[in-house]
């Protein structure tokens, strides 16, 4: 998935202070991109993942349009990974694909970050991408 430069700059100025998170969407399912599993360590902090991805079908609207884009949501996380809230930090474009970003950020599992060994609520940046 390849953000346009616009986005791109807008994620950068926008991403201070927040953990940035790529789920690449597919039309039928999404993958998150996790770092690999380590021992907790109180020398070691540990970013936050997507557990399970939402598996979703591509709305049958924006395909039969041919509508394409990335939208960047703002996923607040508690420390038990749950999700308090969810909003487009960057719209696709569409409110169609923008409102399936949401439902993906919404219905997937997150495992919290962790600082000291201590899992922390938090804020992320996932971008949800729709490519046929």
């Amino acid at each position: 998935m390849k953000l346009s430069d616009g986005a791109h700059n807008l994620l950068k100025r926008r991403a201070a202070g927040a953990l940035l998170m790529t789920l690449a969407v597919s039309p039928v399912s999404a993958t998150a991109m996790q770092p690999a599993s380590q021992p907790c360590s109180s020398q070691e902090d540990h970013v936050a993942a997507v557990r399970e991805s939402y598996a979703y079908d591509y709305p049958d609207f924006a395909a039969a349009a041919g509508l394409r884009g990335s939208a960047i949501v703002r996923v607040a996380l508690t420390r038990s990974g749950h999700v308090t809230d969810a909003a487009i930090e960057h719209s696709s474009g569409f409110w169609i694909l923008d409102d399936k970003a949401l439902q993906v950020a919404r219905l997937s599992t997150y495992k919290p970050e962790t600082v000291a060994c201590q899992a922390v609520d938090g804020q992320y940046l996932l971008v949800v991408g729709f490519d046929e």
